[in-house]
């Protein structure tokens, strides 16, 4: 699962990617392993969609889907430029800050559900996370 946050006039703000994995043995380091693979994952499906979604239109055609979904049908007409508009900024704004994002992955949440004997671990990237991090690089000297 991917979702992407943007601001009002098309600028990226975040992307969440969650990735599920059943547990497949009962040794201790198992679940670690399971978590390991569970991240591994999530990153993985953040580069798909960056090198894969993003380059097609369904990112666009999405992103301009919602925007009509919610705009009352009187402003319809008048909002179709701007929705693709926004779309499209998005579209170029993820682009330009992809390289950052990916180095500015981090595991938001991790969890273990005892029932479906599965683990849940969602990786997230942001514009506000990314700034952060290369202002702590630079603090370390590196």
């Amino acid at each position: 699962n991917i979702k992407v946050t943007y601001k009002s006039n098309g600028e990226f703000d975040s992307m969440t990617s969650s990735h599920t994995i059943k547990l497949t043995g009962g040794l201790p380091y198992s679940q670690d392993e399971a978590y390991q693979v569970a991240i591994m994952q999530a990153r993985k499906q953040i580069v798909e969609f960056i090198k894969v979604d993003l380059e097609s239109e369904k990112v666009t055609k999405t992103v301009f889907n919602n925007l009509q979904e919610s705009t009352s049908e009187d402003k319809k007409e008048t909002a179709n430029a701007v929705n693709a508009k926004i779309a499209g900024e998005l579209q170029s704004s993820i682009k330009q800050k992809s390289s950052a994002m990916l180095k500015g992955t981090y595991v938001e949440t991790k969890s273990f559900d005892a029932p479906s004997n599965s683990i849940t671990v969602v990786v997230k990237t942001s514009t506000r996370d990314v700034e952060t991090a290369k202002n702590l690089s630079k603090l370390m000297g590196n």
